[in-house]
């Protein structure tokens, strides 16, 4: 086959491969949700409801995606994570399929290394939000209470079995851990964790960044979404 005839074909597939490529970007807020797959097979040997190691395995990802992707912050509970990414200044220049990508393999060799199981974790990314401030404060608000509805869901299936909790409601569910050890479950069970990340003073008065995973309480977030607020008025204040 001739030189010219190799180019031909690989500029065809060059070609091919852009008419399948889609970009995000523009407003202040890409959010990227990354799901577990198949993940009660990779947790089956773990302690129920509430195991303390996967928990720290997820928030060891969240930590490494909110690095690798430059992200504003990162949310988890069970076993999703969501990044939340300044739409104005996206890597890959806002290639979608390079931000799923990406994230889903770090999100997968991250809880993998902490864990060391010797198994396959496996995650699927998807874009969760493109909007604005307000809409990462309600997306937030929305996967907080789904947060508390897993948590009660499963502490109740540790306490009482599939079969007593048939046909129970939410409200009947979190009536039967009265008087158990998870009538008060820990908080960041309850309503997930925020990662986030701070520039502050160290102790000779040189600026480093600092890195926190917090319960994603009511108010810990609104703490968070102050901040994005303030980043945005800042970001646009240097761009104009």
């Amino acid at each position: 086959m001739s030189v010219i005839k190799l180019k031909e074909i690989e500029a065809n597939f060059k070609e091919l491969e852009k008419l399948r490529e889609h970009y995000v970007g523009g407003v202040p807020i890409v959010a990227l949700r990354i799901d577990g797959r198949n993940f009660s097979k990779y947790c089956r040997k773990l302690k129920k409801p509430f195991d303390a190691k996967i928990s720290s395995a997820m928030d060891a990802a969240s930590v490494n995606l909110l690095k690798e992707l430059t992200a504003l912050a990162v949310y988890t509970q069970s076993d999703e994570i969501t990044v939340f990414l300044n739409g104005f200044d996206l890597m890959f220049s806002g290639r979608v399929n390079k931000l799923l990508s990406v994230s889903a393999s770090i999100a997968a060799v991250s809880v993998e290394r902490h864990m060391q199981s010797h198994l396959l974790p496996s995650f699927d990314s998807r874009i969760a939000l493109v909007g604005t401030v307000q809409d990462m404060d309600d997306y937030l608000v929305w996967r907080r209470l789904d947060s508390r509805k897993n948590a009660v869901n499963s502490a109740a299936h540790a306490l009482a079995g599939p079969k007593i909790l048939l046909n129970k409601s939410m409200n009947e569910r979190f009536e039967i851990l009265a008087g158990s050890e998870f009538e008060k479950i820990d908080e960041g069970d309850f309503n997930g964790r925020l990662v986030q990340k701070f520039t502050v003073l160290n102790e000779v008065g040189v600026l480093r960044n600092k890195i926190e995973v917090v319960p994603a309480t009511q108010e810990n977030t609104a703490c968070l979404i102050d901040r994005v607020t303030e980043f945005f008025e800042n970001f646009k204040f240097l761009k104009d």
